[in-house]
């Protein structure tokens, strides 16, 4: 395999991801990454982020009802998705409490190769569900309240 040049624009996408917490889009990156690089491309945003998933320094988090959107936080970690606004936040560590490298050990146990993998979960975040009116306990992950006989 050739050796893989050194790309500005790539050390400038793998900075972004670092950095940012919102698991942002392609179209997102391309567009903060274009105030400091006016020259760069959208395909040249896809093409290195393909290339960074492949060497293991991105995740790529597929769209549930959108685009894919990337993490440049790679440490095994859940997400949670909000089906609202289709913003994506890291689930705190709970590495005590769930253990994704144990879970990788019984697939491997299984015959599964396994290239990559998370936990998500999907419902309403922090925002959406206080504009919903639904608290903690009181609906259920779609916001809707839950009547009981």
């Amino acid at each position: 395999m050739p050796a893989i040049r050194f790309s500005r624009q790539r050390e400038a996408l793998a900075q972004a991801l670092r950095t940012r917490r919102d698991h942002p889009t392609a179209e997102m990156l391309y567009r903060s990454l274009r105030q400091a690089n006016p020259n760069i491309s959208l395909g040249t945003v896809y093409r290195n982020l393909t290339l960074l998933e492949s060497q293991g320094n991105v995740l790529r988090l597929p769209g549930q009802d959108g685009p894919d959107r990337y993490d440049g936080n790679v440490v095994p970690h859940a997400h949670l998705f909000c089906d609202n606004c289709g913003g994506v936040a890291d689930l705190p560590d709970m590495s005590d409490r769930m253990d994704l490298q144990a879970i990788q050990a019984e697939a491997a146990h299984q015959g599964m190769v396994v290239k990559a993998g998370w936990v998500s979960f999907n419902g309403l975040c922090a925002a959406c569900a206080a504009r919903r009116g639904a608290r903690a306990g009181a609906g259920d992950a779609t916001g809707e309240k839950k009547t009981g006989s």
